[in-house]
């Protein structure tokens, strides 16, 4: 409740192995909200979902981008722009940008990344004024790179970066 800050409702996912960081939890994702759902993530070593749920606390719809492997655990976090949910799932094992159609489910489109480390970044739109919206992520392998929302082909990439340590 926005008023009392009492709880109206919770929900539990069992999910199997998971690397875990000491200083990540299981639920280190923010969750995504619109209207009418709330939007959250988890992972484990054989699933990375999407689920969406009410606000009165049922769940809508979910979604499985398969086996997800990171190094600190599952950490990346939804958007919603206009009527998809999109996620970045860049890691060490098969990479993807997916967006789903918030009310459904279903997949709008999905773009296959390059591996080769996790990214645990959020994705954001970049709004320019007499061109259209475009879908940022960012990733070590890819740079930055610019995607177009309606379709997912990637528009534009700064290229890899390569970390360094001091």
């Amino acid at each position: 409740n926005s008023l009392t800050g009492k709880q109206l409702w919770a929900h539990t996912t069992k999910l199997g192995k998971n690397a875990l960081h000491k200083k990540n939890s299981y639920a280190s994702a923010t969750p995504a909200v619109d209207a009418e759902r709330v939007y959250v993530t988890f992972g484990d070593d054989e699933h990375h979902i999407i689920q969406a749920f009410t606000h009165a606390g049922e769940e809508a719809w979910q979604y499985d981008l398969g086996p997800i492997d990171t190094q600190h655990g599952q950490g990346m976090s939804p958007i919603v722009y206009g009527d998809l949910v999109i996620l970045c799932s860049d890691q060490r094992g098969p990479s993807m940008i997916v967006a789903l159609d918030r009310k459904t489910g279903k997949e709008s489109w999905k773009t296959i990344r390059e591996i080769r480390e996790a990214s645990y970044s959020t994705p954001l739109i970049y709004k320019s004024s007499g061109h259209p919206d475009v879908l940022i992520c960012e990733a070590g392998i890819s740079g930055h790179t610019g995607l177009d929302l309606k379709t997912g082909k990637q528009l534009w990439s700064t290229g890899p970066v390569e970390f360094r340590t001091c």
